[in-house]
């Protein structure tokens, strides 16, 4: 599929990445996480793809959305493109585990939001 560049299409990819990466995460125990290598590949290529989706995003959007860190949102793509070696499983638990729930949320609000105001100005 090719980029998009509405906001919509691109905060769905995000919710699409941490849906299936919340569902993911729900059967594995935090001490096998870090033994899972496909797990943790799997996980570094949605948190890219939530990244790079974040880019895209207009600033206007988000900055009505302040509750959540946008630029190390956007930051951490490049930590897993060019310092990979640096990533460690136990922090990609915990933004799977604390930080992705509350994106989902917003992201969740940001859909409807936009929604909304499409279906108003038609």
């Amino acid at each position: 599929m090719a980029p998009s560049k509405n906001p919509v299409i691109r905060l769905l990819y995000i919710k699409d990445e941490i849906d299936a990466l919340l569902q993911a995460f729900s059967s594995v125990e935090k001490e096998h996480f870090a033994t899972n290598y496909v797990l943790v590949r799997a996980t570094e290529r949605a948190i890219l793809i939530i990244s790079e989706a974040a880019k895209a995003l207009p600033d206007e959007l988000i900055s009505g959305y302040s509750e959540i860190d946008w630029p190390a949102i956007k930051a951490i793509g490049n930590i897993l493109r060019h310092e990979y070696e640096r990533v460690e499983p136990l922090i990609l638990w915990n933004i799977v585990s604390d930080n992705l729930p509350v994106l989902n949320t917003v992201v969740t609000r940001m859909i409807d939001g936009l929604d909304h105001e499409n279906r108003s100005t038609r």
